[in-house]
């Protein structure tokens, strides 16, 4: 039982940091656009750079979101083949 739980709480961790750190991944390309509507910076184009970017944000949220899905998946997946 206690390595159950040790596995929810580090699944729940992992989980969470992917969450975070896409959620970081997909305003970064936005700062520069809100430091030129607030602070009048010089203006700057949003190009495929930053598209891929938020795509990348989007793909690891994705992946944070049902991490315990893929997880048990991939878990089943091993323990039929042993």
């Amino acid at each position: 039982m206690k390595k159950e739980i040790i596995a929810n709480r580090l699944r729940w961790f992992l989980k969470t940091t992917l969450i975070f750190i896409a959620f970081i991944i997909i305003i970064m390309p936005f700062v520069p656009a809100f430091l030129e509507y607030f602070f009048d910076h010089p203006e700057k184009e949003f190009a495929a750079k930053e598209v891929t970017i938020i795509c990348l944000g989007v793909l690891i949220f994705t992946g944070g979101i049902f991490s315990n899905t893929i997880l048990d998946a991939i878990k089943a997946r091993f323990k039929s083949k042993i």
